[in-house]
């Protein structure tokens, strides 16, 4: 679902696809295109994580200061 949402040509090319699951207060992510790598944030703990497609299990609790794309592209 998240891959159809995303467009990849013209001027402005997708740089974050969601998808919100409102009875778990989660939302689901990717980043610049890339579907192998899906992050999860969670309303509840105020927390990013790796949730599939990444070779270890990260996770950031989010702050006043947020988080900048490029840092979770790290990941």
């Amino acid at each position: 679902m998240l891959k159809g949402t995303a467009q990849k040509s013209g001027d402005y090319p997708t740089q974050i696809s969601l998808i919100f699951v409102p009875e778990e207060s989660k939302v689901h992510f990717t980043l610049n295109g890339d579907f192998t790598k899906i992050f999860e944030f969670s309303f509840i703990h105020k927390q990013i994580q790796s949730f599939e497609g990444f070779t270890s299990n990260k996770s950031l609790k989010l702050t006043k200061k947020g988080v900048l794309l490029s840092e979770l592209e790290d990941w």
